[in-house]
């Protein structure tokens, strides 16, 4: 089976800076898969070039097995999006944003979309500029789920939420990808949040994916190595933020 996310190979420069260095990167179908990395690591870059945004200067980006750059309209189609920034005019409301994107999608529910934003709390008669922060990405993400796509991709999506905004963004994902298994991308500084439903994981740093595979044996295999005897003999399990901290120092001490 085609990997519905992926990165072959892929460099990108600006000028005479790498911003991305030979990252290859797959995101198993219906896997939440969770790329880590500091600012400026260059998870956005990558998520640019997987959603056609970015033509890479080596390599390739693929959505469902075909080139991003080349074949962005018919991928997108197929793809959620929630970007790291809200790009909605600030004087569209949530009501026009629907009847704007709905027609661009075969599959949009319009009763879904209404259903989530009322669960929220949303008036979809409020302009988009004056909603909060977490509303702006809860319509985003209400969009992007009633589109039923194949694949999600979300880039910081809980960044600059409060605590109960982000509990009820996080949740609203955990039932829809409960409900339909959709293959999930996502970027977080959120740790504890995105352990709860992350399958696989990618670490990068300075423009370099450092790791990558299945959470649980990632975790596994830091508990096996750990230098604590509790924690290595079993008694006490590792943690994803604990897993990414060891991860940036050791890549640190060997820089």
């Amino acid at each position: 089976m085609t990997d519905p996310l992926a990165l072959d190979n892929v460099t990108v420069r600006i000028r005479e800076r790498v911003i991305l260095d030979r990252v290859t990167l797959a995101v198993p179908a219906g896997s939440v898969f969770a790329l880590l990395g500091r600012n400026g690591a260059g998870k956005t870059t990558a998520f640019r070039c997987l959603l056609g945004q970015r033509r890479p200067d080596e390599g390739r980006a693929l959505l469902f097995g075909q080139d991003a750059w080349t074949h962005r309209a018919s991928a997108m189609a197929r793809l959620g999006v929630v970007p790291e920034e809200p790009d909605v005019p600030p004087d569209m409301t949530p009501r026009a944003l629907a009847k704007f994107t709905g027609p661009l999608y075969r599959t949009f529910n319009g009763a879904e979309y209404a259903a989530r934003l009322r669960h929220f709390g949303i008036d979809d008669r409020t302009a988009f500029g004056r909603l909060s922060r977490g509303q702006k990405t809860q319509v985003l993400l209400a969009i992007a789920l009633a589109t039923h796509p194949e694949a999600l991709v979300l880039d910081d999506p809980t960044l600059g939420l409060d605590t109960i905004a982000r509990r009820e963004l996080l949740a609203e994902l955990v039932r829809d990808l409960a409900d339909h298994g959709t293959t999930t991308l996502i970027s977080t500084h959120d740790f504890a949040a995105v352990e709860g439903l992350a399958t696989h994981i990618g670490v990068m740093r300075d423009g370099k994916l450092v790791l990558a595979g299945e959470l649980e044996k990632i975790k596994a295999s830091y508990g096996q190595v750990d230098a604590d005897p509790l924690r290595a003999s079993g008694d006490l399990s590792t943690s994803l933020e604990e897993v990414f901290i060891d991860l940036v120092e050791r890549q640190r001490g060997a820089a």
